[in-house]
């Protein structure tokens, strides 16, 4: 209770600090009995957002977020929302609908309220102790488990390793944009030899925890932000190029010896398509062909899932339809079943008004000579389109870490015009 009242009054005088020190929680809710610190905690600063925006006579969320970011957003939430009208299973999109206004609460929060580098950098911070941490506790408490077995509070599933998020998939897609952030940090600053060995050590923890995790979209993120890197870091070549070098080497040591590398994940064919993942896209692209335009309603894919089952063409994992109905496993793919057409391309259009901040940003601060924040805002890019990379192998809608690697872009977009203009510069940490 006393923590509670603490982390309150902290919320109060300073938000930024307190956003920071909540980031990491959300990386341990999927272990049982902590669950409620994060969704408690929020409401804290949720309070102390609204509070802070009555308190302040100047604060605009309009003119905090990019009008290519609001209205593809604005417009995603009201079409999500109507999708209500003609879900069959109305019970099931309300909870959604919950689910996915707290994410858009939190973006705008974030984007309203971390104006400062200080601050924006702490957020990154944060991002990274989360995931390190949660890799580095589902090693320590997986390794006594064998590999096939549940260990407790879902550390290890299937020998996959899931630390306290609770999904290995999830895990892996955080992991490396968190990399990505590593290496932001490490730019955007010149730091202390201490400082820069806990960077290099939590960039280690990285690689072997999406190894440990045996995630496919994992490897997927992983190929797409060493492509990009290559792309938009024209001066970080050779420098990048060590590090993948590097990186397998780690990753080629671990599993040589660890007991709960899944390593088959990656080297075996498997004929049911990744757990049945081929026959949940099947039935989504059914189900879409056959509402194109409303989509079935948010949520409403796991109760209609089973009424695809029976139709021609094979499905090898027909229990994960008809009985164990499992999402859609693939963002794009979800949107577009559940709200058709206009809605993924209202999602296509905030995402990459996001990464479009985020370029826009690195280009500004390219343009003043601010070379190393240029690199930084690359690198936050990277991570964003990696992490939506992994989402083609998740349906990540309302995953709190895509929207707070989403919203560095509109944050640093911010925070370059800000120190470009004349009359604010000065504000700026």
């Amino acid at each position: 209770m006393v923590v509670i009242v603490g982390y309150g009054a902290l919320v109060l005088r300073n938000l930024p600090t307190a956003l920071a020190l909540w980031i990491p929680l959300i990386f341990f809710e999927g272990l049982s009995g902590l669950s409620y610190i994060p969704e408690a905690t929020g409401l804290l600063l949720a309070l102390g957002w609204v509070i802070a925006l009555a308190r302040s006579r100047t604060s605009s969320l309009g003119g905090r977020v990019a009008p290519i970011v609001l209205a593809p957003l604005a417009a995603l939430v009201l079409w999500i929302t109507a999708s209500l009208l003609w879900a069959q299973a109305p019970e099931e999109s309300i909870g959604a609908l919950v689910r996915v206004y707290s994410v858009v609460f939190l973006f705008v929060m974030l984007v309203n309220r971390v104006t400062s580098r200080r601050a924006l950098m702490w957020l990154i911070g944060a991002f990274v102790v989360g995931a390190a941490l949660s890799v580095v506790y589902g090693l320590l408490t997986g390794l006594s488990e064998a590999p096939g077995a549940v260990g407790d509070d879902a550390t290890v599933a299937q020998g996959r390793l899931q630390g306290g998020v609770g999904d290995p998939n999830f895990l892996a897609a955080s992991l490396i944009s968190a990399a990505a952030l590593v290496g932001a940090i490490g730019v955007a600053r010149r730091v202390r030899v201490q400082f820069r060995a806990l960077l290099v050590l939590a960039g280690a923890v990285m690689p072997i925890g999406v190894l440990s995790t045996g995630s496919r979209g994992g490897v997927l993120a992983a190929i797409a932000a060493v492509v990009l890197t290559l792309l938009i870091l024209r001066g970080y070549r050779r420098r990048a190029l060590a590090l993948v070098a590097i990186s397998l080497v780690v990753v080629a040591g671990y599993a040589s010896f660890s007991p709960i590398a899944p390593l088959d994940r990656f080297t075996q064919a498997d004929s049911s398509g990744g757990s049945g993942r081929l026959d949940l896209w099947t039935v989504g692209w059914r189900m879409a062909a056959d509402y194109p335009w409303l989509g079935v309603g948010i949520a409403n894919f796991q109760p209609r899932a089973h009424e695809y089952a029976r139709e021609p063409g094979a499905l090898t994992r027909v229990n994960y339809i008809s009985e164990t109905v499992q999402e859609v496993h693939n963002l794009y793919l979800q949107v577009a079943t559940e709200t058709g057409v206009p809605g993924v391309l209202l999602l296509l259009a905030f995402v990459s008004g996001c990464v479009r901040c985020t370029w826009r940003a690195a280009e500004r601060f390219r343009a003043s000579g601010e070379h190393r924040m240029a690199t930084f805002a690359r690198l936050l890019l990277i991570a964003q389109v990696s992490m939506l990379a992994a989402d083609t192998f998740l349906s990540a809608l309302v995953d709190k870490r895509l929207w707070i690697i989403l919203a560095l872009g509109p944050i640093l977009a911010n925070i370059a015009a800000r120190e470009a203009s004349p009359a604010t510069s000065t504000a700026a940490v």
